[in-house]
């Protein structure tokens, strides 16, 4: 108490120091700390309610965990700590407490366990992470645990032990030897708090996330002593209670889906005031992570790929290693599309995996921008898009009229429902089809070929040898592609938005745009001729023959010469090479013809399979087991 008596004193004659400060330094230097001004307090006094008031609120759509501010963490915390230190306590020592909790350095094995102290209750509640190191590399998820009294506990992870020690609910000398260790905490600070109950209750099985002081959307298993022994040593069983553990999680996370869409249509939607550069960023964040997710998934996949499929794992690593030792040891190696070497392991290795269900990047894009577009977070009616830039008063954006037509084109997706969406799109293909039947065959050359002529009339040497015939090829050959870009990209505008009445007095300007407006309308130009499929592999290129009656420094000099000479021109034109074909058009009538035959073909494919069971009469089963009889009659014969 004499501590805290001290910290009032000092609170106030340090306040009282600053009252004279002011007094005699005069209002010239108080306008220089903002936060005594009149405007601050007012503000002090109106948010302080507002915390309180934000503390007991419900929570939104979009977090069910509790939303309790920092300030009261912080105090609640505080609070406890200070509380520990005055009555030392040492009984209640291992609880830990929202975000603190009791860390122990030792690796807990058989014979030298982890002890956790306690003593009103007969289990804690125990996080594994892997041993106490420094190395991330050896640690793992957390892993929650009901240590009981009496056995000995082990981690499924990494096999760390834990041991309860019950203590007596007492003050003593030998129990005090504890209290340098830990700071005691009681049961009682991570009950559930006495706050506003909510008249109305979705989810009977559970409490209300707005009374609970720990994450309410987590998922759990349990598993006694024997379980988790067998998880141990048995990987299938182990996956096994994964599945469990990922069914759990994904029927919750549909039932918050399921009781926020019903409640939807019963709330009042403010828009929030949010910059389009912050939506832009969002939205990419959001691809990100669904791309993170799959990469992730892959490097994991790869990774256990000993332990998923032990009997063809050694032919697999065998011709995984043939290969990449034929394309680092006896050839150049130029990976095209962005493809990477561990990439092409990946691939190696689940060859007749990837044959059978391909990955396509573009694919996966495609249905990433599906599903954020149906989450309905984008849709332009959530937020009021304002200037980010001006920190005191809202503004709109500074951004002209063509800025805001190609801002909503380009999220078109995300703020129109499916049903709209596919029809719209689906028209704006089908015209630009039917243009591209007739367009000039100009588009549609070579594009490779194209700059290969450009390097060498562009040339320093050529125009040094007939400044005549120097000219750029490449502007002059591809200006009908930018002014067709431009046209085409106007179209594709119009065609989209043409039964939206709210674009209908935009049109009627459309056609007498400044030339400085129809270039930016480029950017959402789309044309469906263009492969943009996956198109990552490699190319080799064989070194040369190593002549081992040479030294070493003279087949050294003949490889760079060799390379100079032979390997960076080949490389150059597979360098140019990628980079056209991501912009190279293809022939519109050449596409719906291969079209045509690829249908033909499977519908033939279809009569054929349809003709033979007819005729037969025999399914698949029972033509085996007669041609196996067959056999068995013939080699009796």
């Amino acid at each position: 108490m004499m501590l805290v008596k001290n910290l009032q004193k000092t609170g106030r004659q340090h306040l009282a120091a600053v009252k004279t400060g002011l007094t005699q330094t005069g209002q010239a230097k108080v306008a220089r700390r903002g936060y005594f001004s009149f405007v601050d307090r007012v503000k002090d006094r109106f948010f302080k309610p507002y915390r309180h008031f934000q503390s007991f609120a419900e929570p939104d759509n979009l977090n069910y965990e509790s939303q309790l501010p920092e300030g009261y963490r912080t105090h609640g915390n505080t609070a406890a700590s200070f509380s520990a230190s005055i009555t030392q306590n040492a009984i209640e020592l291992n609880q830990w407490h929202e975000m603190e909790s009791v860390v122990h350095s030792q690796f807990g094995t058989v014979d030298n366990p982890v002890l956790i102290f306690t003593s009103d209750s007969s289990w804690r509640i125990v996080i594994c992470m892997g041993p106490g190191i420094e190395d991330d590399s050896h640690s793992h998820e957390k892993m929650f645990y009901f240590v009981r009294e009496g056995p000995i506990h082990r981690c499924q992870t990494c096999g760390q032990c834990f041991k309860i020690v019950r203590l007596k609910d007492e003050f003593s000398e030998l129990q005090d030897y504890y209290s340098l260790m830990f700071s005691t905490l009681s049961h009682f600070d991570v009950a559930e708090e006495d706050m506003m109950i909510n008249l109305t209750s979705f989810f009977g099985d559970r409490p209300q996330a707005t009374i609970q002081t720990i994450p309410a959307t987590n998922v759990y298993i349990h598993v006694n002593s024997d379980e988790a022994d067998r998880i141990l040593v048995d990987p299938a069983y182990k996956l096994e209670r994964l599945q469990e553990a990922h069914e759990k999680l994904y029927a919750m996370h549909q039932a918050y889906v399921e009781v926020d869409r019903q409640l939807s249509d019963h709330r009042i939607y403010i828009p929030t005031p949010y910059g389009k550069d912050l939506f832009e960023t969002w939205y990419a964040i959001e691809k990100s992570i669904r791309k993170f997710d799959r990469i992730f998934n892959k490097v994991e996949k790869f990774q256990s790929r000993k332990f998923i499929d032990p009997e063809n794992h050694e032919r697999r690593e065998r011709r995984m290693l043939e290969r990449k030792r034929e394309r680092w040891v006896e050839n150049y190696t130029y990976f095209f599309g962005g493809l990477t070497e561990e990439e092409q392991q990946y691939r190696d290795y689940y060859e007749s995996d990837l044959e059978v269900d391909p990955e396509d990047d573009l694919i996966e894009e495609k249905f990433d921008e599906l599903q954020i577009a149906a989450e309905g977070q984008f849709q332009f009616k959530n937020y009021d898009f304002v200037e980010t830039a001006l920190l005191e008063e809202p503004h709109e954006n500074f951004e002209d009229v063509i800025e805001n037509k190609i801002f909503k084109y380009k999220y078109r997706h995300c703020n129109d429902d499916q049903d709209t969406y596919g029809r719209r799109q689906g028209r704006v293909i089908s015209r630009f089809v039917e243009r591209a039947q007739a367009r000039d065959p100009a588009l549609e050359q070579d594009l490779f070929e194209l700059y290969q002529q450009d390097t060498k009339e562009t040339s320093v040497a050529q125009f040094m040898l007939d400044p005549a015939t120097f000219k750029t090829r490449a502007v002059d050959d591809t200006r009908p592609m930018r002014e067709y870009i431009i046209r085409e990209a106007l179209q594709q505008y119009k065609d989209y938005y043409e039964t939206d009445k709210e674009e209908q007095p935009f049109f009627e300007y459309f056609d007498n745009l400044a030339n400085r407006d129809k270039l930016r309308f480029a950017e959402i130009f789309e044309d469906q001729t263009v492969d943009l499929s996956d198109r990552k592999d490699y190319m080799m290129i064989a070194k040369r023959e190593h002549n081992p009656e040479l030294s070493i420094f003279s087949n050294f000099m003949l490889d760079l010469i060799d390379f100079k000479d032979r390997v960076r021109p080949l490389a150059n034109d597979m360098a140019l090479m990628d980079a056209t074909r991501n912009f190279q058009k293809q022939n519109m009538n050449q596409l719906i013809d291969e079209q045509k035959e690829f249908y033909e073909a499977v519908k033939m494919v279809k009569d054929n399979l349809g003709k033979e069971q007819l005729e037969e009469g025999y399914s698949s089963r029972e033509l085996e087991a007669g041609s196996n009889s067959g056999d068995v009659q013939r080699r009796e014969q």
